[in-house]
Parts: C-alpha cells; sequence; structure tokens
C-alpha cells in the first residue's frame, strides 16, 4: 500500500510540533495550578543550557570535535532540543505582552519546526535505503 507524501511526512512533523506545543501548555498549567510558576523563570535558563549542550551532535556532525558517536549525538540532540524548546516556552509563558518575546516565540517555531521535518525526512531517507537493494551504477564506466 503506497501512502501519500502527506501521511508519510507531512502528519508526522506536524503531529510533533503540536506535540511540543501541548506539552509547553500543559507544563505551564499544571505549574500555574500547583503554584509553583515560578519554577518556570527558571526553565528559560536550564531550557537554553539544554539547547546548547545539544549542540554537541552540530559540533560532531562538522567534524569540530571527534569525540561521541553520530547516530547516538543525534538521538540526544533530539531530545535535549526538544525538552530545552518546552522549557522555553514554558518560561514565556501566557505572558506575552511585548512584541520581542513573540518575535522569539516564532523564531523557536520556525527551528523547531525546521529540525522536526528533517527528523521525519531523514527517518524516510533512511527507510528508502533500507528498503531498496543496491544496485550497481550503470551509468558511469570505471576507468581502469
Amino acid at each position: 500500500m503506497h501512502r501519500s507524501l502527506l501521511v508519510r511526512q507531512v502528519l508526522p512533523a506536524a503531529l510533533m510540533l503540536v506535540g511540543l506545543l501541548l506539552s509547553a501548555v500543559v507544563v505551564d498549567v499544571l505549574l500555574h495550578a500547583a503554584g509553583w510558576s515560578a519554577v518556570g523563570l527558571w526553565l528559560g535558563p536550564a531550557g537554553t543550557l539544554l539547547i546548547v549542550i545539544s549542540l554537541t551532535y552540530s559540533l560532531r556532525k562538522r567534524k569540530l570535535i571527534t569525540q561521541g558517536q553520530p547516530a547516538r549525538l543525534l538521538k540526544w540532540h533530539e531530545t535535549l532540543s526538544w525538552i530545552g524548546t518546552v522549557a522555553v516556552l514554558v518560561h514565556g509563558g501566557r505572558h506575552y505582552s511585548a512584541l520581542l518575546p513573540w518575535l522569539a516565540l516564532g523564531a523557536m517555531l520556525v527551528v523547531a519546526t525546521s529540525g522536526m521535518i528533517g527528523a521525519v525526512l531523514l527517518k524516510q531517507a533512511l527507510a528508502t535505503v533500507r528498503a531498496e537493494p543496491a544496485e550497481p551504477d550503470s551509468s558511469r564506466a570505471v576507468l581502469d
């Protein structure tokens, strides 16, 4: 059964983004309900730190560091970035009374969306490569 591009790639990325936003809303509501809204002030720096730590994958990918396995670092990158983004969104909370927080929120959502789309595309590309048998490239002649 052939599934459409929408179902295979767009829908999973959209669901991940909705999950990210819903997670931030739920955590924010729970903190306010428990009377712990002040915790949200500390989630901004903590989330930023998690996002910065997640950049280790980018450093490894660009060969600026040699430690770590890229596949494992990618998983850590995805997890820490997701948790860090939720923390930063909770930090911003429902108190957007100025332009700068809205611009920061928009920029973060663009970056998070592109990362989630990249994750879905990577998963789809790996599945495609694994499903197709390797064939020699007949369009190039090997010269001895």
